[in-house]
């Protein structure tokens, strides 16, 4: 083989690679956010179950979607991308952005890369 067919080799392996790197965290985004879900069912039916003291109970808040955003952000202290963020939350790119842009400005994360997001 010839210098040139080797690399093209190469390339067509490191192309395979590369899809199947991107498939993967794919699905570990989907997992983590099925796995999320899951979570939160669980937590809700153990915070129906009816005690004793229900009447003096308060609900719990409601979780905006900032802190959602920010919840996941924060689980990952590498940094995670907008798409794995879209993924887990199910938020539009738009919705997604204004969320970020204005928790960038308030100063509660930063993005180290383009499109990596960590929290401060």
């Amino acid at each position: 083989m010839t210098i040139k067919q080797d690399l093209k080799k190469l390339q067509r392996e490191l192309n395979k690679l590369a899809n199947q790197t991107e498939k993967t965290a794919n699905s570990l985004g989907k997992l983590a956010f099925q796995a999320e879900k899951m979570a939160i069912k669980v937590a809700d039916l153990e915070a129906s179950k009816p005690t004793k003291s229900a009447a003096t109970k308060k609900k719990p808040a409601k979780i905006s979607d900032s802190d959602k955003v920010l919840r996941i952000i924060k689980k990952f202290p590498n940094g995670i991308t907008k798409e794995i963020l879209s993924n887990k939350t199910g938020f539009d790119g738009r919705k997604l952005s204004n969320i970020l842009y204005t928790a960038a400005k308030s100063g509660k994360i930063k993005m180290t890369d383009r499109g990596i997001y960590v929290a401060k």
